[in-house]
């Protein structure tokens, strides 16, 4: 219900396109965000219609906010693609903004079962995924899954993101490109966004998933949005794009496409 109403009352300021004033938001709309701009994902589509079909049973350990409509701990492959793993849509217009912003690593918190990481993947054949996953038995099926479609530069890091975030940012000089879809909670959500914020420069961009999930995920957004050192978002109801460049003018935008 809650994410109902909050679509509600989103799709009634939101706008596509031509509603859209600033030069570097309407490229990114016409060129990137747009479906016209299509991605061959038939590789990576057929194996999720493989995990749909897969009904093995995996113990799940939930570090953050957890499935809203699973309690239990043991859950099928099968409903795990079915109720975390993105839509075709989503994984593509992530796979469209990577491929258009050329990072040399993505970081993604949250694997399930790397379907949105094998998006991603794809648009970097020359650069490199590090994705992270609180639970063992999801990140070894993701592993199965990048080793089937053949992305070698793809690497799964298991452990809390309290642990492995800071490692990874260690890691690396800056951070790039991030897909935040891990932990759904306001506090979990936000510490993300401040580790991440800290190594970030004027061509960092993080996606924020779920920013309607809840109460909790949408005051986290609001304060993401609100957060000095941001510039430019765009509120696309299923993710958020966060944009740090000092030359974009502070506004925030919610977009259809």
């Amino acid at each position: 219900m809650f994410e109902a109403r909050e679509y509600i009352s989103w799709r009634w300021k939101a706008h596509g396109k031509a509603g859209v004033q600033a030069p570097f938001l309407f490229r990114l709309c016409d060129k990137v965000l747009s479906p016209k701009n299509r991605v061959d994902g038939a590789s990576i589509e057929a194996i999720r219609r493989e995990l749909l079909a897969d009904h093995r049973e995996i113990r799940v350990t939930d570090l953050g906010a957890g499935a809203k409509t699973e309690s239990s701990d043991i859950r099928r492959i099968s409903y795990i693609a079915r109720t975390s793993a993105k839509s075709k849509k989503w994984a593509e217009t992530l796979h469209r903004l990577v491929r258009e912003f050329k990072p040399g690593t993505v970081i993604e918190l949250g694997t399930s079962l790397g379907i949105s990481g094998m998006y991603m993947a794809a648009a970097v054949p020359e650069g490199r995924l590090l994705t992270l996953e609180g639970c063992p038995a999801v990140a070894a099926a993701a592993r199965e899954n990048f080793a089937k479609a053949g992305f070698s530069n793809a690497e799964v890091i298991v452990g809390d993101f309290d642990d492995t975030l800071p490692r990874v940012l260690e890691s690396i000089p800056q951070v790039e490109f991030a897909y935040i879809d891990g932990n759904h909670t306001e506090a979990g959500t936000l510490q993300c966004f401040y580790r991440l914020r800290d190594k970030a420069g004027k061509n960092t961009v993080l996606v924020f998933d779920d920013i309607h999930w809840s109460e909790g995920m949408k005051k986290a957004w609001q304060t993401i949005q609100q957060d000095e050192t941001v510039t430019l978002t765009a509120d696309l109801f299923h993710i958020g794009l966060v944009f740090f460049n000092p030359g974009l003018s502070k506004q925030h935008f919610n977009l259809t496409i």
